[in-house]
């Protein structure tokens, strides 16, 4: 836990709301994924996603309840 580590994988739902982004990646257990939300800091950039797009993060990973729970990722 809150250590920070990079992750990739494919973009299963891409959720927005109230000033942030969610970017849930497959994983092989169709009821869990790993999510990731991204940096919302001003100043951070915030690139669209689309499903099925290739993706990698640079996260803090902060748990897991039903998905592994990555905060403060950034694109690479």
């Amino acid at each position: 836990l809150n250590k920070i580590t990079e992750v990739s994988g494919v973009v299963s739902t891409v959720s927005t709301g109230q000033g942030s982004t969610s970017v849930t990646l497959r994983t092989n257990d169709p009821t869990n994924g790993v999510r990731c939300r991204l940096d919302g800091r001003p100043g951070s950039e915030r690139p669209r996603y689309e499903v099925g797009q290739n993706v990698r993060f640079k996260c803090v990973c902060s748990g897991y309840v039903r998905d592994v729970e990555m905060v403060q990722c950034v694109g690479k």
